[in-house]
């Protein structure tokens, strides 16, 4: 498979977890950016949102716990099956709206479950590749074909969402992880699973406490999942109910938002490879993500293509900080380190306990739009880790 003429010439087994890939981001972005307003449709209100969210997010760190423990018993393949199965349940609770307390249950589910279907695919990922030379390529890649995803999705999402119909929406979601199993079982054939270590927190930390670059790789990476996760909880209630955008002029926003992320995630990759590795394009990546979020709590405007600009500028700056950090982390592990890319992987759901824990304690002593400048002070501090770590070129 060759995705492109300068695009890395990929094996069909990695083929395929791309395509996997592509359908798992289909399934989870079409619902990412509307399941806060999902939520408050169901009676929930903002401060009790973020609850959710923490709480959703503390399960899957105990899923992340046990993960490599699971893939010694039953084999990735095992693994993989449980989760399709229990992701593709709690959506369909998701989609029939049962009685409040269960769609929050189904809720917590899919919050706990998405994660660990990201880290298989990882697993299979690594496992799959094998020269850490092209890492920054391949993984440029790799998120470029997701990135089509996240943006396509989230436009989709807005108009079905213009009857509000959840329903729907959460009917397809569920649906696309019958192409998405389907794929990834093809790249699992012929796959041998490697020995798996036992996720032990406490030595795993002790390591990274030790390891200088590693730290900083892990650090940076989680501001950039704590920005996520006040994007995705925060943004949507801000957008619609304080500014007043339609559903569908949301959907197109995040559409337009978000292209940073497929136009630019495989030439940094390439980059870092070739030229100048990750840590430049990371300091680059946290100034600019850091300013343009702060300029946020400062627009008054509700003219919809100045939020769809400085909201784009905020995602260059993730977009820089994603790729080098998935880079320079997949260039320190291989397939045998099923524990250290469990911890890694961590940092999302712990970004999303972290993120509406604080963004609810923000707004209980400031106005609303003054959480975007305090996450931008947590932002800047993202340069101080970056500088001190080796680069990789």
């Amino acid at each position: 498979m060759e995705l492109h003429p300068r695009f890395p010439r990929i094996p069909k087994r990695l083929g395929a977890l791309f395509f996997a890939n592509f359908f798992l981001a289909l399934h989870l972005f079409g619902v990412l950016y509307y399941n806060s307003t999902y939520l408050k449709a169901i009676g929930v209100n903002t401060e009790a949102i973020g609850s959710i969210y923490a709480l959703g997010s503390f399960c899957a760190i105990l899923g992340f716990i046990l993960y490599p423990r699971l893939l010694r018993h039953f084999k990735i393949r095992g693994v993989l099956t449980l989760l399709v199965l229990t992701e593709g349940l709690a959506f369909v609770l998701l989609a029939s709206n049962p009685a409040p307390l269960i769609t929050i249950g189904a809720f917590l589910i899919y919050l706990a479950v998405f994660p660990l279907l990201i880290l298989s695919l990882d697993v299979l990922l690594e496992g799959t590749m094998e020269s850490e030379s092209s890492t920054g390529k391949i993984r440029g890649a790799y998120l470029t074909l997701q990135s089509t995803a996240l943006i396509s999705a989230p436009f989709i999402a807005g108009f079905i969402l213009a009857d509000v119909r959840f329903s729907l929406l959460y009917s397809i979601a569920a649906l696309l992880l019958i192409p998405f199993f389907a794929v990834a079982q093809s790249a699992m054939r012929s796959f041998k699973d490697p020995k798996y270590h036992d996720l032990h927190v406490f030595h795993s930390l002790q390591f990274l406490r030790k390891s200088r670059d590693l730290r900083g790789a892990f650090l940076a990476h989680f501001l950039l999942r704590l920005f996520f996760s006040f994007m995705v909880v925060f943004t949507p209630i801000y957008l619609i109910e304080h500014i007043g955008l339609t559903t569908g002029e949301f959907g197109l926003l995040m559409a337009l938002v978000l292209l940073p992320f497929a136009l630019l995630e495989f030439p940094l990759g390439l980059l870092a490879d070739r030229k100048i590795g990750e840590k430049e394009i990371l300091v680059i990546g946290f100034l600019v993500i850091a300013g343009a979020t702060a300029s946020l709590s400062f627009i008054e405007s509700t003219y919809f293509w100045f939020w769809v600009a400085i909201l784009f500028v905020t995602r260059v700056g993730a977009s820089c900080i994603e790729i080098s950090t998935e880079s320079y982390f997949f260039k320190h592990v291989d397939g045998n380190d099923a524990h250290l890319m469990s911890l890694f992987r961590m940092l999302r759901p712990v970004g999303y306990l972290v993120g509406p824990l604080l963004g609810s304690i923000f707004l209980a002593v400031m106005d609303f739009k003054m959480i975007f400048v305090s996450l931008a002070v947590l932002l800047f501090c993202g340069i101080a880790i970056v500088v001190p770590m080796k680069d990789t070129r």
